[in-house]
């Protein structure tokens, strides 16, 4: 038999064991295999100790975890994962972590001294540990938004001859609800446009609920209604319709990315009331995706000449989409400025050309360069175009380049 197996199953069996004691891993009710619409890559198995197989052996610095794995089981989307890990600093020199580094934001990782009396202090990084000291790493892995098998990892780095002792939470997170679809695209849209979508949301084990969704908590634009399908005498439904809106006014261009958590009237069972009472109630999110379109978008952003040699000719052009629904101008005015400000005009060597575009609303903007003399060096400025909108009088395009 190779000398670590009887080591490798008693980690194992602790390991195990360990599961069992974690205050938020209580399984759920026996039901089919959750969906996986976000459901995490699978992370190697950790449940083997980096470091030496025993604390006392080894010249120099070590560190051993008894259970480098919690398996929590399965637990609803939204439990709290609490779990210390145990650790001892054996070999025969002092022992320093660099680093505690946990695989994703979910999950966050406090370092704790246990002296000798059994008091309990946080660890400062980089504290020389003599060996024998104990060490004790308080995980807390947040579920909300984690769906299917779960492999969170925390390595922690240091001057054990292994460099890192790796360290695993590994379970399943079910959601409450079902969702279809899991989330709502609502693709491109334009400032002044709104778009609707929908969610049904039903409840895994059949029963009615409540759900609600708090308005303070969306943002700007967003709104959402909740729409029980066949209401009880309470208002509470096995099956709900979640209407989705986003528009209006002020709305920031750009990618738009937010998970509307919507809240039932059952308590979680993985979580236990705060301090001050309060209870945590079974949830789930549905993600919103969007991008808001520009009121003028340029395309390509600037006009980028690169080297140009002297006295020749050279030119860029770009164009502008009009997303505003305004009547547009067909020769709108433009002024030409370098980057200081002042005004630049053809007897400088710039010629711009305005003209509407073939197909969409919008403009092509030429600008061409010719004669700029030898020593030069980098020519700089931007084109102002007056668009005749009072929500957005004016778009500029910028141009760069170098006379070689």
């Amino acid at each position: 038999m190779h000398p670590s197996l009887p080591i490798t199953l008693t980690l194992l069996t602790l390991a195990a064991a360990c599961s069992k004691e974690a205050t938020s891993a209580a399984a759920p009710p026996d039901r089919a295999a959750p969906e996986a619409p976000i459901a995490d890559a699978p992370a190697p198995d950790l449940r083997t100790p980096a470091a030496s197989d025993s604390v006392a052996e080894g010249e120099g610095p070590r560190l051993f975890a008894a259970a480098p794995t919690l398996e929590f089981g399965s637990v609803y989307e939204g439990a709290q994962i609490t779990h210390t890990f145990e650790l001892e600093v054996g070999g025969t020199e002092d022992l320093v972590v660099n680093k505690i580094k946990p695989g994703c934001g979910c999950t966050a990782a406090e370092p704790i001294v246990v002296r000798a009396d059994g008091t309990r202090e946080p660890y400062v990084i980089e504290t020389p540990l003599a060996p024998g000291t104990r060490l004790q790493l308080d995980v807390v892995f947040d579920t909300q938004g984690r769906r299917g098998p779960q492999a969170k990892s925390i390595n922690v780095y240091c001057n054990d001859p292994s460099g890192v002792q790796r360290l695993a939470l590994i379970g399943e997170v079910e959601p409450f609800l079902n969702a279809v679809p899991n989330g709502i695209r609502l693709n491109r849209l334009t400032p002044d446009e709104t778009r609707t979508g929908e969610v049904t949301l039903t409840t895994r084990d059949g029963n009615p609920v409540r759900l609600t969704v708090d308005p303070d908590r969306l943002p700007s634009g967003l709104s959402v209604e909740m729409r029980p399908k066949t209401p009880d005498a309470d208002g509470r439904s096995s099956a709900w319709t979640a209407v989705v809106t986003f528009g209006g006014e002020n709305l920031r261009e750009g990618p738009f990315q937010f998970r509307v958590p919507v809240v039932s009237d059952v308590e979680n069972p993985h979580v236990a009331p705060d301090s001050g009472g309060d209870r945590s109630w079974l949830s789930y999110s549905i993600w919103v995706q969007a991008e808001v379109l520009a009121l003028y978008q340029v395309s390509p952003k600037q006009m980028f000449f690169g080297p140009v040699a002297a006295d020749t000719a050279a030119s860029r052009s770009v164009q502008i989409y009009d997303h505003s629904e305004t009547e547009i101008a067909e020769s709108p005015a433009f002024r030409l400025v370098d980057a200081a400000g002042a005004t630049l005009t053809e007897s400088d060597g710039y010629h711009v050309t305005v003209a509407p575009l073939a197909n969409a609303p919008g403009w092509s903007v030429e600008l061409l360069v010719d004669g700029l003399p030898a020593g030069r060096g980098v020519f700089e400025g931007r084109i102002v175009l007056e668009t005749g909108n009072p929500d957005r009088p004016e778009v500029e395009v910028s141009f760069k380049g170098v006379v070689r």
